[in-house]
């Protein structure tokens, strides 16, 4: 015969106990497994929604490589499109720019880029048309000085989205419009 706490009051009862001498319950140390079995399964839902939710779907997209690492997949209507491009690569085009836009500064910077405020307004081709290669373009970045003052930059990020890498960078003082 072992002792438990009862699971309304907290005193010590007999686990054989059929009521609670202090309060009454009835199988004071008995939990329900009915709750137990819906709040495992509640936990199990969330945590599989949660993953699904942070790691996306695995399958892969159409801007994804082939098998052999060769070449992203493009649908025909897109190449050549730079509007189709600069949205479908603009994702992932955000880490490797942000990345070296902040290797540009010799001081803190501050992005001001939020969810009503891409960190890309508007993309461009390079002057060379270089294939796979997009520039994007913001100004959704301050720069301090060396006197501490913080300053809006606009940048220009050559971004290769066949070896996902920021290729060519710029940043210039001023907003773009």
């Amino acid at each position: 015969m072992a002792i438990k706490e009862c699971r309304e009051c907290g005193a010590s009862v007999s686990t054989q106990a059929k009521s609670c001498p202090q309060c009454g319950a009835p199988g004071p140390t008995t939990t329900n497994r009915a709750y137990n079995a819906r709040l495992l399964a509640v936990l199990i839902v969330f945590g599989v929604g949660g993953y699904v939710l942070i790691n996306g779907d695995n399958a892969p997209s159409e801007k994804d490589s082939a098998v052999d690492g060769s070449q992203p997949n493009i649908s025909e209507d897109c190449k050549g499109d730079l509007s189709c491009l600069g949205q479908m690569f603009s994702v992932d085009a955000n880490y490797p720019c942000k990345q070296a836009i902040k290797k540009q500064s010799d001081y803190s910077i501050k992005w001001t880029d939020g969810w009503t405020s891409p960190t890309f307004s508007a993309y461009a081709w390079p002057n060379s048309k270089k294939e796979g290669v997009i520039v994007y373009i913001g100004d959704n970045v301050e720069f301090e000085n060396q006197y501490g003052a913080m300053q809006q930059m606009t940048y220009y990020c050559s971004y290769d989205y066949r070896e996902d890498k920021a290729v060519n960078i710029s940043v210039v003082p001023g907003s773009r419009s």
